[in-house]
């Protein structure tokens, strides 16, 4: 097992990656000083395959589900689970809990850091998109019809617990989704692990939590790195929205109900890559040898919207906001303003790119 320390909330808190530690939650949370009464949210088809487990590890702990994906992150569901909440007579000393993937991180952790203006949260990460990315760095987030995480908060956990078991019963669409966020932090810091993905990137897919272990605690590293430099996102911290900008756009202009979120990044770091080309940031030779990796992504057969309508949608997100991140070198990464007339060049390459797959 793997603990690392991440910077938030003006403290750290550890992140744990290893095996088996889905079984030793409750001890686990003892062993690390979390007490007090504690209420689970967890995503409804993870609970149908490890609710009785966690039941067994928690057994004086209160549970409750929400709705799988995207679907969660609503006012609506916010509201429920304050309800529970608060008809549970929960305190802000207790501790919500939540397990599943990425979308349930965001909207427990944005009821906790909102119900008595803010309780401890404890996050449980299931899918390998929330273990390396959504999971760790304190953001919190429910969506709106016009943009992805419109409204959210920071909220830093007070642990992470990320069992590698809980990945072999994902959907292989899932573990390529969390796989772009790992190339999204190898493409930004670390050129090295670029490399190893080039060489394996098909077997990590398989979701073997031996080879996954050390590739998530590294791109677990470099998130923390980045949010210990800029732990509120004014500057640093924006390198993390590689591929973002167009791929919460994409998510956006698709109804969230058409991409998942890493097919999402996939083509907006894509894009990405042909804008940090046509600015001279990377040389041809890089650029193809990024566009080849990505090009592996498996992704679905989807009409996707106008680039006009995927400009529109990104001036609302919040990572849209006048900067865009580009790389080059490998490894490398730079918050620079881009004028729309490059990123509508960017989005018909890629969708010239797209058309010729």
């Amino acid at each position: 097992m793997e603990r690392l320390l991440v910077p938030g909330g003006g403290r750290t808190y550890p992140v744990l990656v290893g095996t088996g530690l889905l079984d030793e939650l409750g001890a686990i949370l003892a062993r690390e000083g979390i007490s007090g009464r504690m209420a689970v949210f967890a995503d409804e088809a993870v609970y149908a395959l490890f609710g009785e487990r966690m039941r067994k590890a928690l057994p004086e702990a209160s549970f409750a589900t929400v709705p799988a994906g995207e679907a969660a992150k609503t006012i609506r569901e916010a509201e429920r689970l304050w309800g529970i909440l608060a008809e549970g007579g929960f305190g802000r000393r207790d501790v919500a809990i939540s397990v599943g993937g990425g979308a349930t991180s965001d909207l427990v952790g944005f009821v906790a850091a909102t119900y008595h203006r803010g309780m401890p949260v404890v996050h449980v990460p299931t899918t390998l998109l929330s273990q390396v990315d959504a999971s760790v760095g304190g953001k919190t987030a429910i969506d709106h019809p016009l943009a992805k995480n419109l409204v959210g908060a920071f909220h830093a956990p007070h642990l992470v617990v990320a069992d590698l078991d809980t990945l072999g019963t994902l959907p292989a669409r899932e573990r390529w989704c969390g796989l772009a966020e790992v190339v999204k932090a190898a493409l930004i810091a670390d050129a090295d692990l670029v490399a190893l993905l080039e060489e394996r990137l098909e077997a990590l897919a398989q979701g073997e939590a031996v080879l996954l272990e050390p590739v998530v605690a590294r791109a677990i590293r470099i998130k923390a790195e980045v949010v210990a430099a800029d732990e509120f996102d004014h500057g640093r911290r924006q390198v993390l929205n590689f591929g973002h900008t167009l791929g919460h756009a994409l998510e956006t202009a698709t109804g969230f109900d058409r991409l998942r979120h890493g097919e999402a990044v996939v083509l907006g770091m894509r894009a990405a890559v042909h804008l940090s080309r046509r600015l001279g940031r990377l040389d041809s030779k890089e650029a193809e040898r990024v566009l080849a990796l990505l090009t592996r992504f498996p992704l679905p057969d989807v009409v996707l919207p106008s680039p006009e309508a995927v400009l529109c949608a990104s001036r609302r997100d919040k990572k849209g906001a006048g900067a865009f991140v580009t790389i080059g070198p490998i490894g490398e990464a730079r918050v620079e303003v881009v004028e729309d007339a490059l990123l509508f060049d960017a989005l018909e390459t890629l969708y010239e790119g797209a058309a010729n797959r």
